[in-house]
């Protein structure tokens, strides 16, 4: 169970603060929010754009939401449920925030929902995540994880004149991604190069991905779509161009050639296509506004989508925080995210679906270009819209 509320000592408390001091007697109390991310293991490189993206959105917003400061503490989610839940649960129980906020894993924001759920708290989320049964508590500016492949399928089963062959990593992220991929590909008519008959899965300690790709071109597949992340993800775009396969056409999930692991990959990932709901190419008024705001803070690094879902987490407490007024507290807050209906964003315009808590929202086609010296994913075209 949650702590009694200490809001006169929680303006001064010795935790990760990002407020400049105490709040007066006539202020609204702070807001104490705890963001889970990678601080360690696989994911720590990714799950650096979800607090990066995060911390923009409060320091070009002086680190107020909704007209209260805000205490902010950052807790390392690790792996998966088994390190997110106790991370998640120190939170409420030893630090009393009122919003949980963040996560990279799918897996470990399963964890968070759980404590959130349980604690009665809201947890906004950063990244994809599997559909859950009880979305009460539960929000995520991202995606479901299977949207990722869901936005694709469709696209390759009409455009690919031949089978596809499908292949990723042998983890739950993975497993989502592909399913809604093979959903929306076999409903549109699209078969599988896979002698199988379902995709192949590269187990996570793979290195040499060559034993693999090598042997595509056999199954007289006339594509490639591939799912992998973080290291994986970069080993397997690397070896891409020097494998058998390397004339056929590849596709991602929009996850693979993420724009952290560019940088890494390099010329390898040129032409590469992949669906994802953001490209910082994207001509709207709120990209152009925050693109700028992410060049001032980080020059040189392009922003990712990961960052835009993070940024965009910051916009929905903004709002919530806001509409629920100054002395709101958690079930105040949750109601008022449920309520804020379309959120103009640096992706474009989306809104929270009443049954998924996930956004309603448009995907894109992009392929990995140069853009001056650096790699950037551009978009080639709308892909779909979907959320329910």
């Amino acid at each position: 169970m949650r702590h009694p509320v200490r809001r006169a000592v929680a303006a001064c408390a010795a935790v990760t603060l990002l407020a400049a001091g105490c709040s007066g007697e006539d202020d609204p109390p702070p807001i104490r929010i705890g963001l889970l991310t990678a601080l360690s293991g696989t994911q720590q490189a990714p799950g650096s754009d979800i607090r990066q993206g995060f911390l923009l959105y409060l320091e070009t917003h002086d680190n107020v939401l909704g007209g209260r400061e805000v205490e902010l503490v950052t807790a390392d989610e690790g792996e998966n449920a088994q390190s997110s839940t106790p991370a998640a649960e120190r939170l409420v129980e030893r630090d009393d925030v009122d919003v949980l906020a963040g996560t990279i894993s799918s897996g470990a924001s399963g964890g968070v929902a759980a404590v959130a759920t349980r604690e009665k708290i809201p947890f906004v989320g950063a990244n994809g995540r599997p559909k859950i049964e009880d979305t009460t508590w539960v929000w995520h500016t991202s995606f479901l994880t299977e949207d990722f492949g869901a936005s694709l399928g469709r696209y390759m089963a009409e455009e690919i004149d031949g089978p596809v062959y499908v292949m990723g990593q042998d983890f739950v992220g993975a497993y989502e991604g592909m399913r809604g991929f093979l959903r929306a590909f076999r409903e549109s008519g699209g078969v599988l190069a896979n002698p199988s008959g379902e995709p192949t899965l590269t187990p996570m300690a793979t290195v040499d991905y060559r034993t693999y790709l090598d042997g595509i071109p056999a199954t007289g597949a006339k594509a490639v779509y591939g799912w992998y992340v973080a290291k994986q993800g970069v080993d397997f775009l690397k070896q891409y161009p020097t494998s058998a396969a390397a004339s056929l056409p590849l596709y991602g999930s929009g996850a693979t050639e993420g724009t952290k692991a560019l940088p890494a990959i390099g010329a390898a990932a040129l032409g590469v296509r992949s669906a994802f709901h953001y490209a910082p190419n994207l001509d709207n008024p709120a990209n152009r506004a925050f693109v700028a705001a992410w060049d001032a803070k980080y020059p040189g690094v392009v922003p990712s989508g990961l960052a835009v879902s993070a940024y965009d987490a910051g916009a929905v407490l903004d709002r919530a925080i806001a509409a629920a007024g100054p002395d709101a507290g958690p079930a105040e807050i949750n109601k008022a995210i449920g309520e804020l209906g379309k959120i103009d964003s640096p992706r474009g315009e989306w809104e929270f679906g009443p049954r998924t808590h996930t956004p309603v929202q448009k995907w894109y086609l992009r392929e990995v270009r140069r853009d001056g010296r650096s790699l950037s994913n551009a978009v080639i075209q709308d892909l779909v819209t979907l959320g329910s």
